[in-house]
């Protein structure tokens, strides 16, 4: 408690933002304040300073502390983009009882409300439910806009957050890992998505880490992102590097033609593969599926052509047992040439899903669980498509351009 009452009377807390991305052109829509405790004390880790902080029964003190610090700096850099600051559940069902109101806080900053976004957490159970109704309540009649955070956990179950109406539901990296390779992940996306539109709720996805990831969440019209792969937390406030911008922008465009009944190349939904000499020994291809746990394949090659594909489910067994240092005695001279499946389904990047869906419909000989490659002119490998993606994302793009009938 002394250290902490140290940190909040010195203002020793140090905030970082992470950007929130739009989807839809890959700009910056806002900032999360994420806040730190001073190098070199064992209360440098926000979770360690809301126990303590609970245990002195101060914890809407310290979200304020929090709060004001996050303001202070952000004013500095001049923000002009939303800016979501932390609160605890808990904590926000006793802010009446500050001597100052939170907007009033927030104006001597030089913000107003309508700047702010309160993410509502729950670090601990909520005693009072009712209690935290009516302070949002009073939040948003100050003009504040709300974000649950890990919707689908605790006091965030589906029923609360049609009681809460908030502005931005926030879905933590559990249902992001992985998106593009699980298709139950896709599907329970696309259900809050719709839930979401329903009640007038903006989704985050939290947690994007990969290239894939975020591709997969354009395509479902997830509209919001953050996560490492966009931009990391940050003294000052960044932008999204370029190449981002333009993956977004690209896939966001695909996403839309799509939607208008047109039709988009696999070379605009493919995913960059992993290349290796078909010669290459067994043991770096264990290393790459280790490194990357959502790597499905390894295309093989010879003379830089396509020759096989090394799919994650061959090996899977080996990988779940084996250690990185236990791999070259496992396998001492094997080869990626004698564990691969020859003569995997190759399409063009000019091929449409509609087209690639067709062929792989009419090949009896072609694996639903053995990764398409996709090949530019010259048979240079440009990546890989897993075939049930695929069928998925015809049969959407399918579903978009057949006429709906509304009963009158």
């Amino acid at each position: 408690l002394n250290e902490l009452l140290d940190i909040l009377i010195n203002k020793k807390l140090h905030p970082q933002y992470q950007p929130i991305v739009s989807l839809r052109d890959g700009r910056v829509f806002g900032y999360e304040a994420l806040i730190r405790g001073p190098r070199g004390v064992p209360l440098r880790r926000p979770g360690a300073m809301f126990r303590a902080a609970d245990k002195a029964r101060m914890v809407s003190w310290f979200d304020l502390a929090c709060l004001e610090t996050c303001l202070d700096r952000a004013s500095e850099q001049h923000m002009k983009q939303l800016l979501f600051v932390n609160m605890d559940a808990e904590g926000l069902a006793f802010l009446s009882q500050h001597d100052r109101p939170v907007g009033l806080r927030v104006r001597e900053k030089g913000f107003e409300p309508r700047d702010i976004v309160i993410e509502v957490t729950e670090r601990q159970a909520v005693v009072d439910f009712p209690r935290l109704l009516q302070e949002i309540a009073r939040l948003r009649e100050s003009g504040f806009q709300v974000a649950i955070d890990d919707a689908g956990t605790g006091y965030s179950s589906l029923q609360a957050i049609a009681d809460l109406k908030p502005e931005f539901v926030k879905l933590d990296r559990g249902i992001i890992r992985g998106l593009d390779v699980s298709g139950e992940r896709r599907a329970l996306l696309r259900m809050l998505r719709d839930y979401a539109e329903r009640i007038g709720t903006l989704v985050i996805a939290e947690g994007a880490e990969t290239r894939e990831e975020l591709m997969a969440l354009i395509d479902l019209g997830i509209p919001l992102v953050q996560g490492y792969y966009v931009g990391k937390p940050a003294d000052t406030l960044r932008g999204v590097p370029r190449d981002k911008r333009a993956i977004i922008g690209e896939r966001s465009r695909a996403r839309a033609l799509n939607q208008s009944g047109g039709s988009f190349t696999l070379g605009q939904i493919a995913r960059p593969a992993i290349t290796l000499d078909i010669s290459a020994a067994l043991e770096t291809a264990f290393r790459a599926f280790l490194k990357d746990s959502g790597l499905m394949s390894i295309v093989a090659l010879e003379d830089n052509r396509v020759v096989g594909l090394l799919m994650r489910t061959t090996i899977d067994a080996l990988l779940r047992t084996l250690k990185a240092s236990d791999l070259i005695d496992a396998t001492p001279d094997a080869t990626l040439g004698q564990w691969i499946e020859a003569s995997p389904l190759e399409l063009d990047e000019s091929t449409t899903i509609d087209q690639a869906a067709q062929t792989l419909l009419s090949r009896s000989d072609v694996s639903l669980d053995t990764d398409i490659v996709v090949v530019a002119m010259g048979g240079i490998c440009m990546g890989t498509l897993a075939p049930r993606n695929l069928l998925e994302a015809a049969y959407h793009r399918s579903a978009h351009s057949e006429p709906r009938w509304r009963a009158a």
